[in-house]
């Protein structure tokens, strides 16, 4: 059944709304005849629905990124001036808007050039249960330089420490190859590769890299490592009659430690390592290449951000009638001990394996070593 409304009545209903638009002082202009027919006065209606009296939303309970919410990142520096050719350690820290460690999220840090990152050897790695990531810095000029560490993308987080360089260059020294830092502050540095697929990584090997190279060299494998390598034991005793067998300082083969972040979507299974030293023998341009070294634990690294530590042998103890004690140290299955004051070096290792799809692994890293007498009586 059709009910016809008469004309006089719809037109009486428009002027009302009208009137009621205006007083609400709604963004709305009526153009036309109020003629319109029942139709337009049903639409105006509905455009007019779920206004509030104070078009003002509720937000109380809304998230609002403030300096005290999103957290904090901190750099804790070993000492805040060295000596050029000096290296030492810092200690980044995260923590959220409670001050709760936050673990596993990446820091990536960068330097001016003049003062190296030789840790963490590609300038990004993940922080640990503590909510903190440790590196190494080393001096390669005088003066004073500037390091910052930041947070991923989209929490705006970074931070700036002052390092100063002080005293001459040493003789040979030529600063520390292949750092992450030195020189590209502005943009930072490391990052994930990301496969053709969108994972980082994908399905092949992009994103398995080394993130840290540890050396050990007073019997240990574990724990910070150094940048100092013994390479000759003497006597630790002044008296006349101290013997290298009673007084003699004790030197220990040295290890190296590669951690191994994998951010492929496969497994992978590492088969060894080997590395290159240039100017091996002290004089000359002569290198030394390794043979394949079999790693001394675990071997597996889990897919999608896997991270993973592995050991193995990198200088062995050996007869050196040029040492004071007649013990010196070689590269494994080289022919020679390494020259007593053989210097500053940088090392060229690459790590070996397979993913889970057979396909090869060969991923590489650098760190500089000095090779010197050291006193560890």
């Amino acid at each position: 059944m059709t009910v016809e409304v008469p004309r006089v009545a719809v037109m009486s209903l428009l002027v009302k709304k009208v009137y009621v638009i205006k007083r609400k002082q709604a963004m709305v202009k009526v153009f036309g005849y109020l003629g319109m027919s029942l139709v337009g006065l049903g639409a105006l209606t509905g455009c007019m629905g779920g206004s509030t009296e104070t078009d003002q939303a509720d937000l109380s309970g809304a998230f609002v990124a403030t300096d005290s919410t999103v957290g904090t990142i901190r750099i804790k520096l070993n000492e805040s001036r060295m000596n050029v050719s000096e290296t030492s350690g810092f200690l980044v820290s995260v923590r959220n808007q409670d001050g709760a460690p936050v673990e596993r999220i990446s820091v990536s840090c960068d330097t001016e050039a003049g003062l190296a990152l030789l840790e963490p050897s590609l300038g990004r790695e993940l922080t640990d249960s503590n909510g903190n990531m440790s590196g190494i810095l080393g001096c390669e000029r005088p003066g004073s330089f500037q390091m910052a560490c930041r947070l991923p993308i989209g929490s705006n987080l970074r931070t700036f420490v002052d390092v100063v360089c002080e005293g001459d260059v040493p003789a040979g020294f030529s600063g520390f190859g292949g750092s992450a830092g030195g020189g590209g502050l502005n943009g930072g540095s490391g990052g994930v590769s990301v496969g053709d697929d969108g994972a980082p990584g994908g399905a092949g090997t992009e994103g398995i890299r080394i993130t840290r190279i540890s050396v050990y060299d007073q019997g240990e494998v574990s724990g910070g490592g150094t940048t100092s390598v013994d390479t000759a034991s003497h006597i630790c005793s002044s008296s006349d009659d101290a013997t290298c067998v009673d007084d003699g300082e004790t030197l220990f083969d040295s290890h190296v430690e590669f951690t191994i972040l994998n951010d492929s979507n496969k497994a992978i299974r590492l088969t060894g390592f080997n590395f290159t030293v240039p100017s091996a023998n002290g004089t000359g341009t002569a290198t030394f290449d390794s043979k394949t070294i079999q790693f001394a634990s675990s071997l597996e690294v889990p897919a999608f951000g896997g991270e993973e530590s592995f050991y193995g042998l990198f200088l062995d103890v050996v007869a050196n009638t040029s040492a004071g004690c007649g013990i010196g140290k070689r590269f494994p299955d080289s022919s020679s001990a390494i020259p007593i004051n053989l210097g500053f070096r940088t090392i060229t290792f690459t790590v070996y394996g397979t993913n889970e799809l057979g396909e090869e692994i060969a991923v590489k890293g650098t760190t500089t070593l000095s090779f010197f007498d050291v006193d560890r009586c």
